[in-house]
């Protein structure tokens, strides 16, 4: 019973010992009233989501974006290259009150991406466009520019851009350590390790990945869970090693090591 008390407590400092903070959202402020015949974009954020990265774009003067009318279009410089793409942008999402697509850079020409996990929704003035990362080609960070126009954007027409001059930058948190809370070791019981990340911005996420090792005697236990193993009933005195190694969205982290001594 005290293994479980321990355990229970183990796992709620990991999710309630400090309360986790958002990531900070990249926020680009426009003028209003400078888009001419276009949607006029007045303010962009992008957070991000699990394993997606989300777009907020208001406009004023409360624009439809129908279909083949009005559209918004996202550049993205998800390679960091200059010279992939018109201007170094790859990739593009399409959007209007109707849906959304991807489309990327490929022969001279933009292409439809066929499935790409990328939706939108229109409400109050607010476009929300959600692309998963793995549209991104797998991006941790990207430029970007918003163009809201009139018709389609590569025609003759007016265009409001945010920003205005140059693009605006997106990155994900790094992994800033791995934290792995060992219950307490008692022979012939099952032994569970609970893991986190702490990132970067503060915030504390689940791993995207996990790899659990654990060492009796220099021999390794088979897992009866992803990071938990029934320990031999011969195991009592032995010190136990189990090593974690984490992943999140794509950011690794130097693998951590406890040893705790089996009762």
């Amino acid at each position: 019973m005290r293994a479980l008390v321990l355990l229970c407590l183990a796992t709620a400092a990991l999710t309630a010992a400090s309360p986790a903070r958002a990531a900070e959202p990249v926020v680009v402020e426009d003028e209003a009233g400078d888009s001419g015949e276009a949607p006029d974009i007045v303010h962009v954020e992008v957070t991000r989501a699990s394993g997606a990265v989300v777009f907020a774009v208001r406009f004023s003067g409360s624009p439809t974006l129908a279909r083949d009318v009005q559209l918004v279009t996202i550049l993205l410089d998800a390679d960091r290259d200059e010279t992939t793409g018109p201007d170094g942008t790859e990739l593009a999402i399409r959007a209007d009150a109707g849906g959304a697509r991807l489309e990327a850079w490929q022969d001279a020409l933009w292409q439809e991406v066929p499935g790409a996990a990328v939706r939108s929704s229109y409400a109050a003035d607010v476009l929300t466009v959600t692309v998963g990362r793995a549209a991104l080609e797998g991006s941790r960070a990207f430029e970007f520019v918003v163009a809201a126009s009139e018709g389609d954007l590569d025609l003759e027409g007016t265009v409001d851009y945010a920003p205005d001059v140059e693009p605006a930058s997106f990155a994900l948190p790094g992994i800033a350590r791995v934290i792995a809370e060992v219950g307490a070791a008692r022979a012939g019981r099952r032994l569970t390790a609970a893991v986190a990340v702490v990132l970067s911005d503060g915030s504390r996420e689940p791993p995207t990945t996990l790899v659990c090792t654990a060492r009796l005697r220099g021999l390794v236990l088979a897992r009866s869970g992803r990071c938990a193993w029934r320990l031999p009933a011969s195991a009592s005195g032995a010190m136990l090693v189990v090593t974690v190694a984490a992943t999140w969205e794509g950011a690794t982290a130097r693998p951590v090591t406890r040893r705790v001594r089996v009762r």
